[in-house]
């Protein structure tokens, strides 16, 4: 999966829509929403059609090259599936 924004650019940091996009075009939508450490699916096209779920996020920086680890841990429920 690549992630991109509705608008297929890359996403930054912050509160937004957004789309996990599988290379056939399947994609899940989320959204950080004003939630802490967390995310919505909020549907999806594709096989992902009608998903909806939610969990947290966490992150680690490495202090020596300033990468940072996101794990994305939850539930997501898909019709059908």
């Amino acid at each position: 999966f690549i992630q991109l924004g509705l608008n297929g650019e890359g996403v930054g940091g912050g509160a937004y829509p957004a789309v996990f996009t599988a290379d056939n075009g399947d994609g899940l939508f989320w959204t950080t929403g004003h939630l802490r450490n967390g995310f919505l699916v909020t549907g999806g096209k594709g096989r992902f059609c009608g998903a909806a779920g939610n969990g947290t996020i966490t992150g680690t920086t490495d202090p020596a090259t300033g990468d940072t680890t996101f794990v994305w841990d939850g539930m997501i429920r898909v019709p059908n599936m």
